[in-house]
């Protein structure tokens, strides 16, 4: 029964997920998703689900499992779907599920910041490090709670494009501006400093296999900041290009990698990975360092001596004393 749930779950995620990528085609999303963004959304949901799905079953229920799940279904997000499909405008007599479905788009967001430190908070054994860290799940869930309460009593709801008066509104104001939204910042960062450290309190702690399966989130959590780093600096909204595979691809790589920790496959291959990416990126900065600084000299020697910096022989010799140094360079590294 719950392996049928638990599939069941999964495939309600890549549905949805499947139905928004209908409903961009059709011209019905917004205009601050590119097909691009929302493909690559769609392989998220539809990976992270199936990873989740396979992590439940085969890992005693570890909630890393549940965790994944949860986070492909708010990036699925239904509730949104559910707008794309019946306009975002105010009806003349707004359903109940319409409400329901503006009042989500406010705070379900936060929910995947939550859902990513959780999973680093409880991996890779499905808890927190020691029974004294459980403080930090009842913290901040119990800030989260109280702002999402706060929430539904503001004036308004919906997303940072469009807002609906709330029938059942208490507050003058919205919850960012009240303590709920200063207790809800306070949790988020206890949170999300209390998840950084169990990974380091974990490693030091732990025997050869834990600390294995430790550094296959360190690699990917690193390939994921670096590719999520440098599509934020040079993102334009509604733009395609090739910073979004690589967004794409970063997620995903963080995806398999707590996949195949949990699941300990393979799991000392990891440091042939991390040797040899440690290896090849101190070899290409230092034949960087070495061309560039070589062509510079040149150029000085060669203006000095013929007046002419622009010469293929500059090149020429810079690139021979890199093959000249290629191979010994990288032995001795």
């Amino acid at each position: 029964m719950k392996r049928y749930f638990v599939w069941a779950l999964a495939i309600f995620n890549s549905l949805v997920g499947f139905m928004r990528l209908i409903g961009m085609v059709m011209g019905s999303v917004g205009d601050n998703l590119s097909l691009t963004e929302i493909v690559g959304i769609l392989i998220i949901i539809v990976a992270f689900s199936i990873l989740g799905a396979i992590i439940i079953l085969r890992s005693a229920g570890n909630r890393v499992g549940w965790l994944m799940v949860l986070l492909g279904f708010v990036l699925a997000d239904p509730f949104a779907t559910y707008l794309v499909f019946t306009g975002t405008s105010l009806q003349t007599q707004p359903s109940l599920l319409f409400y329901f479905a503006f009042w989500t788009q406010g705070w379900f967001f936060f929910v995947i910041i939550y859902a990513v430190f959780l999973i680093v908070l409880h991996f890779p054994d499905g808890g927190p490090p020691s029974p004294r860290w459980k403080i930090i799940n009842l913290v901040s869930l119990t800030t989260l709670g109280q702002f999402v309460l706060a929430y539904t009593f503001q004036p308004k709801f919906g997303d940072s494009t469009v807002y609906i008066d709330n029938p059942i509104a208490i507050l003058p104001v919205s919850a960012e501006e009240t303590l709920a939204g200063l207790f809800f910042g306070l949790g988020l960062i206890l949170l999300a400093l209390g998840s950084v450290t169990s990974i380091f309190v974990r490693f030091r702690r732990a025997g050869s296999v834990e600390r294995a399966q430790i550094k296959w989130l360190l690699v990917a959590g690193a390939i994921s900041f670096v590719g999520i780093a440098y599509r934020m600096a040079v993102y334009v909204p509604g733009v395609s290009d090739w910073t979004g595979y690589l967004l794409t691809i970063a997620l995903l790589s963080l995806g398999l990698s707590i996949t195949i920790a949990i699941l300990r496959y393979r799991l000392y291959d990891i440091d042939i990975i991390i040797r040899r990416t440690l290896s090849y990126a101190v070899l290409t900065g230092i034949l960087a360092l070495v061309y560039f600084g070589g062509v510079v000299l040149l150029q000085n020697l060669f203006g000095g001596l013929a007046g002419d910096t622009d010469t293929p022989l500059i090149t020429v010799i810079s690139t021979l004393a890199i093959a000249a140094i290629f191979n010994p360079l990288r032995s001795r590294i």
